[in-house]
């Protein structure tokens, strides 16, 4: 949440002139409704098994894409082992303030912080982080972010995902 995620995914498919996947999109799409309705309306439980059904159906029906997940897809099911055995997993590591700053800014509506007061969204967001890091840190590849631009991190990201293209993995 707050990582940049969509907003380097887009600009990664740019680059590599593949399709581009907002898996947070394409659940609204699937469920006909918003993210906030289904957490509202179903809850967590149910969002995930979406978000699930969603991951697989993309991976399964698109042979190249970039798809930039939500926070805490690798951290349900098998998402992590599924999303290793089909492609590239990248994180994008960031420090708690980078991340608050990075919500801050962002026009999106974060339905789990929904319930948070301003003044406690630090504590929530070193929380989630050091419940999810074990998931993050199985990632294929993992971004140190800090004092980095956008660019620098599609950069990086194209530089990774190219060199072992031509390797063969």
């Amino acid at each position: 949440m707050g990582s940049g995620k969509s907003t380097v995914g887009r600009m990664v498919s740019e680059v590599l002139n593949i399709s581009f996947v907002d898996l947070d999109e394409m659940i609204a799409v699937y469920a006909e409704s918003s993210i906030e309705e289904i957490f509202r309306e179903y809850g967590e439980i149910r969002f995930r098994e979406l978000e699930q059904k969603c991951l697989e159906k993309v991976i399964e029906e698109s042979e190249f894409c970039v798809i930039a997940t939500g926070g805490g897809t690798p951290c349900f099911y098998q998402n992590m082992e599924f999303m290793k055995n089909n492609g590239l997993v990248v994180y994008l590591r960031h420090s708690v303030l980078s991340l608050i700053r990075g919500i801050d800014q962002s026009a999106t509506v974060r339905p789990l912080l929904s319930s948070v007061h301003v003044e406690q969204r630090v504590s929530f967001v070193e929380k989630h982080l050091c419940e999810r890091e074990e998931f993050y840190s199985g990632a294929d590849v993992i971004l140190e972010t800090e004092n980095k631009t956008i660019s620098e991190i599609v950069e990086e990201i194209v530089e990774v995902y190219s060199t072992k293209n031509r390797a063969g993995l």
